[in-house]
This record gives structure tokens, sequence and C-alpha cells, in this order.
């Protein structure tokens, strides 16, 4: 795949073991909201803050 935007940013999805970058050129957003239900830990809020 050649880039049209080459130096944007890229998304990191994945784990430690596997790190996954997607160009944002590539990605779509989808208009259905994931909501969290329970209360997140506050590990969670601390990563979501990085």
């Amino acid at each position: 795949i050649r880039l049209k935007f080459p130096n944007l940013p890229v998304l990191h999805c994945g784990t430690l073991k596997r790190q996954d970058y997607f160009p944002m050129e590539l990605l779509r957003l989808s208009d259905k909201v994931q909501r969290v239900k329970r209360r997140l830990t506050p590990f969670q809020i601390a990563k979501l803050i990085r």
C-alpha cells in the first residue's frame, strides 16, 4: 500500500507481546460508541489519560 500521507501519526493497538500500528489514513471511525458499563479501575483510568 502506498500511503498518501506517510507522516501522519499511527494508531497503536495490541498487547505488549504483539504491537500493531495502523496508519491514520486507512482507519474509519464507527458511529456506534462502545460504552463501559462498569466503573474503571484506577489503572485503566491512568492508561486512558496517558
